[in-house]
């Protein structure tokens, strides 16, 4: 990564893997709720309009011309930090014979960027306002979505710290409050203070991009707190959350705190094997057990959220089964702790999740990502090192990480018929 004269940190990847390029603007600051929905009706903005492309339709037609190249913004959080995340994908320009789409590309991306469509410090009114309403009305058709809903609920209930109880688009109330005004301050307070990081992956040259991206406007020279950005939080009492719906299905949600837990090391690959070896992977004790041995219910699993120090339980399931698929994950959580798995079982979850990470370095998003999280958290290992720290991780390390695993919360969603 290198830090460009006008602000901009630039990380070129070249490769001839991939028949495409990929440029990412990532523009991350703090994540604050108050600001949460207006940093995401921007990026709403900057997807479906520019100065040069004031409508859907010209920017349709221009990505066209672009050899049909995709564009998208959209937001997102990692830990205590609030990113705004654009992508451009377009072919390699020798595909077309096109020695100029390189620089057509990135002329693109700059006017969006740099040239909204903001007139007399503002968007025009009805753009706003139909923008606005379109957000809130998909914003609330997520709580169609059960899942959704009391995920919502684990949220608000889990964290100790009020920004983390919201999505990274805020919740209902922030999105009615958003004004003009308060996204055309959003949109300049980024420029202004978000550190900028700018990835590029694709048959080119390093030069040419850094040419290119030189004459681009200066950006904040800031740079994110890099010892805060993962976030962790004291123990509390366990929270218990009960909603009743008319399904089919019941929902299970139960959330759990990693004590003394550094993300930002090594003890990142324990946390991941404890959570493939209970509930991560199809080889996992809840898959094997509560799934496919007792079929208690249609799917269970368990996600790791290693920057926010928390694992998820989920599971869906008949209401009457509720008590018992409870104790089933108690007692598996029970069993690594005393160490109740075989070696020959520890040794097919490690080789399952280093087939995905080797298999994943044949898609171009997540080589930028690899390449955008190791310099924004600071902890960077290539492919082979992340292996072999897999590998290094022994079945005492992941039992005594297990007995610091405490749950936090415990959320039903009961199906009415």
């Amino acid at each position: 990564m290198k830090k460009l004269v006008n602000g901009i940190n630039l990380a070129v990847i070249e490769t001839t893997q991939f028949q495409s390029v990929k440029v990412v603007v990532d523009f991350y600051a703090p994540f604050n709720k108050e600001t949460a929905s207006q940093r995401s009706l921007l990026a709403v903005l900057m997807e479906n309009s520019s100065a040069a492309y004031p409508d859907r339709q010209a920017m349709t037609t221009k990505l066209n011309e672009l050899y049909g190249a995709h564009y998208s913004v959209s937001t997102s959080r990692f830990g205590r930090l609030a990113k705004i995340h654009l992508s451009l994908k377009f072919p390699n320009a020798a595909i077309f014979h096109d020695s100029q789409l390189l620089e057509k590309a990135f002329a693109f991306l700059a006017e969006q960027i740099f040239s909204p469509l903001i007139i007399h410090d503002q968007f025009p009114d009805k753009m706003f306002e139909i923008e606005k309403k379109n957000f809130l009305t998909e914003f609330l058709s997520n709580f169609d979505n059960k899942s959704y809903k009391l995920h919502d609920r684990v949220l608000a209930n889990y964290f100790s710290d009020a920004n983390l109880r919201v999505h990274a688009d805020g919740d209902q109330a922030l999105i009615k409050q958003v004004t003009n005004a308060s996204v055309v301050g959003a949109y300049r307070q980024m420029l202004a203070n978000d550190e900028t990081i700018l990835t590029v992956s694709g048959n080119l040259s390093s030069q040419k991009i850094e040419n290119l991206v030189n004459k681009w406007p200066i950006v904040s020279q800031n740079t994110i707190n890099r010892k805060n950005i993962v976030y962790t939080q004291a123990i509390h009492e366990l929270n218990k959350i009960s909603m009743h719906e008319y399904g089919d299905q019941s929902l299970l949600e139960n959330a759990y705190n990693f004590v003394d837990y550094n993300h930002l090391s090594d003890q990142r690959f324990t946390a991941i094997l404890f959570s493939q070896l209970l509930g991560g992977s199809s080889q996992s004790l809840l898959f094997l057990s509560i799934r496919e041995k007792k079929q208690l219910v249609y799917y269970a699993n368990s996600l790791i959220f290693g920057q926010d120090g928390w694992m998820l339980i989920q599971a869906g399931l008949d209401k009457q089964n509720m008590t018992a698929v409870e104790n089933e994950i108690n007692r598996q959580i029970d069993k690594i702790r005393q160490h109740d798995f075989s070696d020959r079982l520890f040794s097919l979850i490690k080789n399952e999740l280093i087939t995905a990470i080797v298999s994943g370095q044949d898609y171009q998003n997540n080589t930028i990502d690899r390449e955008v999280a190791g310099f924004v958290s600071g902890y960077k290992k290539t492919t082979a090192q992340t292996i072999d720290l897999i590998n290094s991780v022994t079945a005492d390390q992941v039992v005594a990480f297990s007995k610091k695993v405490i749950q936090q919360t415990e959320a039903v969603l009961i199906n009415e018929d």
